[in-house]
């Protein structure tokens, strides 16, 4: 999602055992943007979704990632330049987004 304060685009990622008891927040919420990283031991969703997992999980850990689009040779590709850690509770969408 482009964020219109800074114009990055931003995802929200969990890991490790929080990815669990996310995806089946997220997923009984309606939320389908959801991108499961086994190999990194994260899922990704949209920022917009964190505040589904205040309620029952308020400190859990999220990132919000800071990427920017690049055109190569080989095609677009996604370059996630920074993370930054709040928790689910904690985000606030006017001022982190």
């Amino acid at each position: 999602m482009l964020s219109p304060r800074d114009y990055f685009l931003k995802a929200a990622k969990v890991f490790c055992a929080d990815c669990a008891r996310a995806k089946a927040v997220l997923a009984k919420a309606g939320v389908t943007a959801l991108v499961e990283d086994t190999a990194n031991r994260c899922l990704e969703f949209p920022v917009s979704a964190v505040r589904l997992l205040a309620e029952r999980w308020p400190l859990m850990e999220v990132a919000i990632t800071f990427c920017i689009a690049e055109e190569r040779e080989e095609g677009p590709l996604l370059r996630e330049l920074a993370l930054a850690l709040t928790t689910a509770a904690g985000f606030d969408p006017e001022n982190d987004f």
